[in-house]
């Protein structure tokens, strides 16, 4: 399956200009706690909080359980996701509520989300990767979330490929359940790894 990043449709109206970051060092992960809610609901649930002070949808991202992966607020914008900590990071959030669900996360969900964070990657280099219960008092995304799983592919190098594909049987081990391709060249990205991986040191 192919990935690309698509404006929602009918188009997010923004009540108010958000600031620009000044540095990226951080990609925080959320679930919207909704199975079928759309980026439209997002933005308008945003809309409302805090008197009309987000200016709408928080998440620079939206992934559907489908895989389609949506735009939100630019991505160079300050988001509103996590709660002290929107000065440096970019926020994604899942479609999908993954504090009470004990299934797996659907393979075109998964695929898209560790897409979508190397994408990142190739426009700011490699980040440390969060879920929004590790930088703010939250359960967000969910005990059944596979945070580990999506950061550790994230950052692990592959042959190039367009492709993405993943096994949804968890008996097989992970090294042989989820094989991830991408485009980036094989020595920048490596350069990008070993710098990521000491900024989470």
């Amino acid at each position: 399956m192919a990935f690309e990043i698509k404006p929602p449709n009918p188009a997010l109206r923004f009540t108010r200009t958000p600031a620009k970051r000044t540095q990226t060092r951080r990609v925080i992960l959320h679930h919207y706690h909704h199975e079928t809610a759309t980026p439209q609901d997002v933005h308008r649930w945003h809309l409302d909080r805090d008197n009309g002070a987000w200016g709408g949808v928080g998440y620079h991202f939206m992934v559907d359980i489908d895989g389609t992966i949506w735009r939100g607020r630019d991505i160079y914008a300050v988001g509103v996701h996590t709660l002290g900590n929107n000065g440096d990071s970019i926020g994604i959030a899942f479609q999908g509520r993954y504090d009470d669900r004990t299934q797996e996360m659907p393979c075109a969900q998964f695929n898209a989300g560790v897409w979508l964070i190397r994408h990142v990657f190739e426009q700011f280099g490699v980040l440390k990767i969060l879920g929004h219960r590790e930088a703010a008092a939250s359960a967000c995304p969910g005990r059944f979330f596979p945070l580990d799983k999506i950061r550790d592919l994230s950052v692990t190098p592959q042959p190039s490929s367009d492709e993405l594909t993943c096994a949804a049987d968890s008996t097989i081990p992970l090294s042989a359940r989820y094989r991830l391709r991408t485009p980036i060249a094989g020595e920048l990205f490596r350069r990008l790894l070993k710098r990521g991986l000491k900024s989470r040191k």
